[in-house]
């Protein structure tokens, strides 16, 4: 099997204090003022200051970017969006790296400018491993989100969903860089775009101007910042396309086959009940299911503005498969690079972040802790095992910061308890307390719930276009925009996706206690 690697970091040389790529041979930034010139460039010919304040403001505000970077950009229209006063548009942040900094190397080049010191502690925080795929960071209570894909955005930037509102159009100069300046990518950010997106960029090139020209940009010139003579800027115009942009340029999504049997109509009614208990007729959402799935989606849909209602037949929430004294985070990583790989491991990086935030947030609030960040080991414990280990360590090159391999007498050591085989070690992985976590999140945030009802059956009502769950007992129903079906095994039992391939699996939980067993410091899988 031929060596596989997932992605290659940016090699850094440096003048100075400033980042100077190997690669590209080429700055990250301007040696005599960086932080203006990212102002210069980017910030003040899209207007986006004001854009914060402008249009609807319960619709993100969406900056896309090519070339991350050191994240410069990112961080001063986050400064900018953070120094307006409510009410403002919340922000996302679209950006795309084929060769990302290491997180050592981002916090050094961005210590440059103390001004931004309590941004740029709360990227280099969350700034996710090197790892190939699309990572969403949150930050101010998810009002600012930077949605991070490591990859090439040649092949990669048309599978990231959004329409922006301006465009960094960063990176390297064309003449060093000429792979990403080329008509198809010029194309493809207008497929992005729509009437009045803007763009700016620092090159003023000939190429540039005509390419942004025929891909139906209208282009002006400016003086350029410092010792750059000019830099162009624009605004997407559709009439002006010359190209066709009704024909996606993403290949279409898969899907299995709606039903014939689809329900409508529902002869009860829609109830209305006090809060925390669901029944208000308006909901965005309804969750079948209060397990993790079902949680983390409600927490979601929540964060995004959305009413959201979660159901359970159970007593409480986490009282199925969820509700276990403990839940490890794990996962058992394929030994090639394929599909299931890469969602694997968005999956893992994700989680890790996830918690981590979640709590240090909560905890300030005075929530018990829920999430245990001990590390975990996956045991080499008989030989088909150590020979699947040694395959996958060949294969994939991780970074440490996600999985390394340690020896038996290391993993003694981590664990602190007598162990003989060597291991693979997921140093930010730990434990999760299902329980508490659970009543951190419905104490907290804004999710209705309602325990002790069984939905009984899902309608569509033609009329209003809502959903129609109707309970078991009860001449009531909960009425929805959308439903989200989260109660694992049960979840056929509703016609509208009973026809999907999933069969249920049962596990198995053994508790035991004795004077004899030693306790670990970390947790450990074998067999």
């Amino acid at each position: 099997m031929t060596k596989q690697t997932i992605l290659t970091p940016a090699k850094l040389s440096w003048q100075d204090s400033t980042p100077v790529s190997v690669a590209f041979d080429d700055f990250y930034f301007s040696t005599d003022d960086g932080l203006n010139e990212s102002r210069y460039v980017f910030l003040n010919p899209n207007k986006v200051p004001e854009r914060f304040l402008a249009g609807h403001l319960f619709e993100p505000f969406i900056v896309a970017e090519t070339g991350f970077g050191t994240g410069l950009n990112f961080l001063i229209t986050w400064q900018a969006w953070e120094q307006l006063s409510e009410p403002k548009r919340p922000l996302h942040f679209f950006s795309i790296e084929k060769f990302p900094l290491h997180k050592n190397d981002l916090a050094k080049a961005l210590s440059n400018w103390p001004e931004l010191t309590q941004y740029i502690d709360r990227l280099v925080e969350q700034y996710p491993p090197i790892v190939a795929g699309l990572q969403t960071l949150e930050f101010d209570d998810g009002q600012v989100r930077l949605s991070l894909l490591f990859g090439d955005i040649a092949t990669d930037l048309h599978l990231l969903e959004f329409q922006a509102d301006a465009w960094y159009l960063d990176g390297f100069a064309p003449k060093k860089n000429p792979e990403m300046w080329t008509d198809s990518f010029f194309e493809l950010i207008a497929y992005k775009s729509k009437q009045g997106t803007t763009f700016s960029t620092f090159t003023s090139a000939s190429t540039v101007r005509k390419s942004l020209t025929n891909a139906g940009f209208n282009v002006s010139k400016q003086e350029g910042f410092g010792k750059k003579r000019e830099m162009v800027y624009g605004y997407f115009d559709e009439e002006a396309v010359s190209f066709s942009k009704k024909t996606p340029l993403n290949k279409k999504r898969w899907s299995y086959p709606q039903p014939n049997d689809v329900k409508t109509i529902s002869s009860k009614t829609c109830i209305n009940q006090p809060v925390h208990q669901c029944g208000n007729s308006h909901y965005d959402v309804a969750i079948i299911g209060a397990g993790l799935s079902g949680l983390a989606t409600a927490l979601e849909l929540t964060q995004q503005g959305l009413k959201v209602c979660i159901i359970d037949k159970q007593a409480g929430p986490v009282k199925g498969a969820s509700g276990q004294t403990q839940l490890a985070m794990y996962a058992k990583l394929p030994s090639e690079a394929n599909k299931l790989f890469h969602f694997t491991i968005q999956a893992l990086s994700g989680s890790m972040r996830f918690y981590h935030q979640l709590q240090s947030k909560l905890e300030q609030l005075g929530y018990k802790p829920f999430w245990h960040k001990t590390g975990l080991l996956q045991l080499a414990w008989n030989e088909k095992e150590n020979i699947k280990q040694t395959s996958f360590l060949s294969n994939i090159h991780l970074p440490e910061d996600i999985v390394r391999h340690v020896d038996a007498q290391t993993a003694s050591t981590i664990s602190g308890l007598d162990i003989s085989k060597d291991a693979l070690f997921f140093e930010n992985c730990g434990w999760l307390d299902p329980v508490l976590y659970s009543d951190a999140l419905l104490s907290h945030f804004p999710i209705d719930s309602l325990f002790d009802q069984r939905v009984s059956e899902l309608k569509f009502n033609n009329a209003n276009q809502k959903w129609v769950l109707e309970l078991d007992n009860s001449d009531a129903a909960i009425c929805a925009n959308y439903v989200v079906i989260a109660n694992s095994n049960e979840a056929k039992r509703f016609s509208q996706v009973n026809h999907l391939p999933s069969k249920p699996l049962r596990g198995q939980v053994t508790s035991i206690k004795h004077h004899k067993l030693k306790g670990t410091n970390t947790v450990v899988c074998g067999e």
